[in-house]
């Protein structure tokens, strides 16, 4: 049982004056599934290890069920970390992989085969048990590598992108397993990625960093319907958020020379944006295609069209500006013309300058 709070952690380097982490600030639930997500040297890896105990934390305080851990030792944290190399020992079986941490701390013999058996069993790695590493496939490494952790029967797990090293079939699988295996134990857990899509599919919550900072916090599906601003909406979803040059009319939004009519309610919320520029958001599903030229739609031109079995994405030109579309399969080639509506209700409206959505 742990609940986790940062509160205003940072990070700062030696010999540096850039904050790697910037005022950082997060509240886990118990039992909590909470995923950093976010682009190459954004600082997610750098928050987890503060959490670990691995790196030091510059200014703040992180909680662990209501005390304060910042001098704390790694070993006395009560947490299990899941590397992205799995770290395992080569010279050593997968049993003994799996007891080397409950030997250290001296358990009973038949304590630590009852736990590892126990743990072998839920991963699916009993007939796998006097094998050594180089005998295993990547996937069953990673389980081993869970499996090393779960027996220590944390407070909280901490996974530092734990399936970049395998193929996409297997890290479709594999997060399938670890989901379906965090809400078996109900641990607190920390999960890092890069990955939008095991974002999406796995956390209670996701927080998305950029350059140090929470860009925002949420639920995958609020985070996806209601990004809070540009780059959320741009990196997450796949494919991402389209975004198009709008103007605000009395009437509506003005796209492209056509004219969007627009609620009454988000017109009110939009009115200090009358007669300005700003950045108007469409999801790719939310923009329906037909060949023939429609009404109030606009004209775009096919650039390329990716059938993926039940569905499509068909990359278009409106003008200069490119759009995609998510769509059921349809037959189009490049170079062709279509038309393009846009849902009103599913546009979302960013401020020009600052790209924050304007609610």
């Amino acid at each position: 049982m742990a609940t986790i709070v940062l509160d205003h952690i940072k990070k700062r380097y030696a010999n540096s004056d850039a904050l790697t982490v910037k005022d950082f600030n997060l509240s886990i639930k118990d039992k909590e599934f909470i995923v950093l997500v976010g682009p190459s040297g954004c600082g997610k890896s750098t928050t987890l290890r503060m959490i670990a105990g691995l790196e030091e934390i510059s200014e703040g305080g992180l909680y662990i069920n209501d005390k304060k851990v910042n001098d704390t030792a790694p070993k006395n944290r009560d947490i299990a970390m899941v590397f992205q190399n799995y770290a395992l020992y080569p010279h050593m079986t997968v049993y003994g992989n799996m007891a080397f941490g409950l030997k250290i701390r001296k358990l009973k013999k038949s304590d630590i085969d009852k736990r590892v058996r126990e743990a072998a069993q839920v991963l699916g790695l009993e007939e796998y048990l006097n094998r050594k590493p180089k005998a295993l496939s990547g996937g069953q490494r990673q389980r081993v590598a869970l499996g090393r952790a779960m027996v220590r029967n944390p407070q909280v797990f901490l996974m530092d992108e734990p399936l970049s090293n395998l193929d996409a079939k297997l890290r479709v699988q594999m997060r399938a397993e670890i989901a379906k295996l965090q809400r078996r134990l109900q641990v607190t857990t920390i999960y890092v990625t890069h990955d939008q899509t095991e974002a999406m599919t796995m956390a209670d919550r996701i927080v998305i960093m950029k350059d140090g900072e929470i860009q925002q916090i949420g639920t995958p599906e609020d985070v996806y319907k209601n990004p809070t601003n540009m780059f959320v909406g741009g990196f997450i979803g796949a494919p991402p958020m389209n975004f198009l040059p709008a103007a605000i009319s009395e009437q509506g939004a003005l796209i492209s020379d056509h004219l969007v009519p627009l609620s009454q309610d988000t017109l009110s919320k939009l009115s200090d944006y009358k007669g300005k520029s700003v950045i108007a958001g469409i999801r790719p599903e939310d923009i329906v295609s037909v060949k023939e030229a429609v009404e109030d739609a606009f004209p775009a031109t096919v650039d390329v069209a990716e059938l993926l079995g039940s569905e499509s994405l068909i990359y278009t030109r409106i003008g200069e500006t490119s759009i995609i579309i998510k769509t059921t399969a349809e037959h189009v080639r490049s170079g062709e013309q279509i038309s393009l509506a846009l849902k009103p209700d599913k546009l979302r409206f960013f401020d020009a300058e600052t790209e924050k959505r304007i609610l």
